[in-house]
């Protein structure tokens, strides 16, 4: 041909693309302009008409893939992609296909742009069989959903999926006498007999090293707290596979070896991708540093990092379940809400996180909200280690304690597969009981699971305090410091346990403190609320310092520009009711004593007392879960999903009748809808019951 077009970038998803026209057969190369892309059926037949200009070329190519020559860079990305995320699941890396699959699902112009339906269709099927693995089953569930709907795309000729990466060729014996011991390995790890299976996984990589095999002994010891075994194995693991998100964030978590850092960063693929390449410089690199910052106890900078990341990754559960967490860390509470409010509008399906975001709704007097999130974890999740926990924290909020330590037992799931919130929420309630003692194992396994929870060395400490262990407590409250970093909360804690060890030695003395350990107390408070002006416990501690000294007008003051912000809660309007009686004020203390009245939390009074709420669960539990799976298999029934049966609404209380509104909803939400574009609106619709 005389005149032909070579591709240089192609974005299937708005069908534009850029082309270099190019003139004559010696190739030199004319001027560049814009044309469109109009796919025939098949992909790789196409329209490609002018878009600038008077007159209209239209060129029919029948072959797009062999007319546009080598593969273009965005369909090596692609390729490459899939081929990652396929590694990972065949060494059964489950963790790290979720992470970096939810990179992946995420809908921005970094990712999905560049995979055509069939390379989309793989990689949400290898992230779906992760999930399933994970027992993760609504969340896979929809995402092979919305996977299918890119393999309906393909034309039926070129639709057959070759052979499928899940079909071993032909084994030899001895591979199929490791894979028998691989299963004996995983039957160990299911049954909570790690060490058995450590040892004989230590015996299986002696006689045949693979990255499976590598991979399951690294979680193995992890699992028995064996972290420098564990991290050794993991850096040898990046070595291979750096585009392991998840596994590279618990070897960041231990610290990273500058050799470790440079294989990640000179990995190259087979297509010669660099790995931000390959995952995308615009939030690759900022992720990177975010992780790094973090993990050196720089917070703020970790979290302004993030924050960066989520401007490009719009709408991805992993990175705002990451920004809620480093923003509990730093003390900044509602922001922390928010963005669990936002992760729980983009993924519903996964219930990670969701008990310990009821748990911070809960210390900010959001009952209502959190009650909804606990009926959509009833509804959908019904025994599952996060609802058992929720109902633990539920239990705490109003004073059932024993009851409440019962949920966290079964919330604390199994030996292989422990769950941190359920041994956290068990030693609060035990640290809060008349055993404190009790508290310290589930604390300890807690710790051991996670060494950057600020809650774990918080109730650490009240249990050191209550068995009079002062300077451990003060030993403990330093090494919280030295492990987070000085945030907020870890400063207001450290201000705690001085103030707590001066009224002590001045009980001791029979004398009055000499101010010098007021002082220091005073200036942590102020400096944690300069971190976060609105972190609670610092805001308690500091006007109760206040209190102690009588100066009355500087509580009131700080009070009164608190209360803006959080105008209906009750603890600080006691508090502020308290500091009006001391100073005299009784038309203000009357006009408090009525604020809190009409502050009590009006989902947990008597008329709806969470025993309601836990009767109601045991009377629907059965007909509900019969209401909303008979019509979640009826895909031609959806028309129905909103009308819930009147024998069902029959076996509620009157009291707990406010729900089903919410019920309804979910109910519509775990059907699989004939329009999911709908759906996904109903979803993230200002108007959901879940928008707190």
């Amino acid at each position: 041909l005389d005149n032909f077009f070579s591709v240089c970038a192609m974005d299937k998803s708005i069908q534009l693309a850029k082309v270099t026209k190019i003139l004559g057969r010696t190739g030199s190369q004319g001027q560049c302009t814009q044309v469109r892309v109009e796919f025939i059926g098949d992909p790789k037949r196409c329209i490609i008409r002018n878009v600038k200009g008077p007159n209209e070329k239209r060129v029919v190519f029948d072959n797009f893939e062999s007319w546009a020559g080598v593969p273009s860079h965005e369909h090596a990305m692609a390729a490459t992609l899939v081929e990652a995320l396929q590694a990972l699941l065949l060494n059964e890396m489950y963790d790290d296909v979720i992470y970096l699959g939810s990179i992946v699902e995420t809908k921005d112009t970094m990712c999905l742009t560049i995979l055509g339906e069939r390379e989309h269709y793989e990689a949400m099927q290898c992230y779906a069989l992760a999930l399933f693995e994970r027992g993760l089953y609504e969340k896979a569930k929809f995402v092979y959903q919305s996977a299918l709907r890119d393999l309906r795309k393909l034309d039926s000729k070129s639709a057959t999926i070759s052979k499928t990466f899940l079909k071993k060729e032909t084994i030899g014996l001895s591979e199929a006498y490791l894979e028998h011991e691989f299963r004996i390995v995983k039957s160990f790890i299911n049954v909570g007999c790690l060490n058995e299976a450590v040892g004989l996984l230590e015996s299986l990589i002696a006689k045949h090293r693979s990255f499976k095999l590598l991979a399951c002994l690294a979680d193995c010891y992890f699992k028995v707290c064996d972290d420098e075994k564990a991290v050794n194995i993991s850096k040898e693991i990046l070595g291979e596979f750096p585009y392991a998100l998840y596994t590279l964030v618990r070897v960041l978590n231990f610290g990273m070896s500058d050799e470790v850092k440079n294989k990640i960063e000179t990995w190259t693929s087979k297509n010669g991708l660099k790995l931000r390449e390959l995952l995308g410089e615009s939030w690759f690199d900022d992720w990177f540093d975010a992780q790094i910052e973090i993990t050196s106890r720089n917070l703020l900078n970790g979290l302004m990092c993030l924050k960066k990341v989520a401007e490009v990754l719009k709408e991805n559960a992993v990175i705002l379940r990451q920004l809620a967490a480093v923003s509990k860390l730093c003390g900044f509470m509602i922001e922390a809400a928010d963005y669990y409010q936002k992760c729980f509008r983009f993924d519903p399906y996964n219930p990670e996180d969701l008990d310990g975001y009821i748990a911070l709704l809960l210390s900010l007097n959001r009952t209502k909200d959190a009650e909804a999130i606990l009926w959509h974890l009833i509804t959908h999740f019904k025994f599952s280690v996060q609802t058992y926990t929720a109902l633990a924290y539920f239990c705490r909020y109003s004073f059932q304690i024993e009851e409440g330590f019962s949920y966290a037992k079964k919330g604390q799931g199994t030996v292989n597969m422990p769950h941190f919130e359920g041994y956290l929420i068990a030693g609060i309630l035990l640290a809060e009981g008349p055993k404190p003692k009790e508290a310290i194992p589930y604390l300890h396994k807690a710790l051991c699971m996670n060494p950057r929870r600020f809650e774990v060395y918080e109730t650490i400490v009240s249990v050191l305090i209550k068995l009079k262990r002062y300077e451990d407590a003060k030993e403990t409250a330093t090494v919280c410091i030295y492990r987070i970093g000085s945030t907020a909360p870890t400063s207001t804690l450290h201000a705690k346990v001085i103030i707590h060890m001066d009224i002590i030695d001045s009980n001791q003395d029979n004398s009055s403190s000499d101010g010098k350990s007021h002082r220091e107390a005073t200036c942590s408070l102020e400096s944690a609320l300069k971190m976060s002006p609105y972190y609670l416990p610092a805001i308690y501690t500091l006007v109760d310092l206040y209190i102690t000294k009588s100066e009355y007008e500087r509580a009131e003051a700080y009070l009164t520009s608190v209360l803006s912000v959080y105008k209906t809660h009750p603890e600080l309007l006691k508090v502020m009711r308290e500091v009006k009686w001391m100073m005299g004020k009784l038309d203000d203390y009357d006009q408090f004593t009525a604020m809190v009245e009409d502050a009590k939390p009006s989902s947990l009074n008597e008329a709806m007392s969470f025993n309601a709420v836990q009767n109601a669960l045991r009377s629907i539990s059965s007909s509900l879960e019969m209401e909303v799976g008979s019509l979640a298999e009826r895909d031609e029934n959806n028309e129905n999903l909103e009308n819930l049966s009147e024998d069902a609404l029959q076996t509620v209380t009157p009291e707990t009748v406010g729900v089903w509104p919410e019920l309804r909803y979910l109910a519509l939400m775990n059907a699989p809808a004939r329009n999911t574009r709908n759906r996904r609106q109903s979803m993230n619709s200002n108007r959901s019951p879940f928008n707190p």
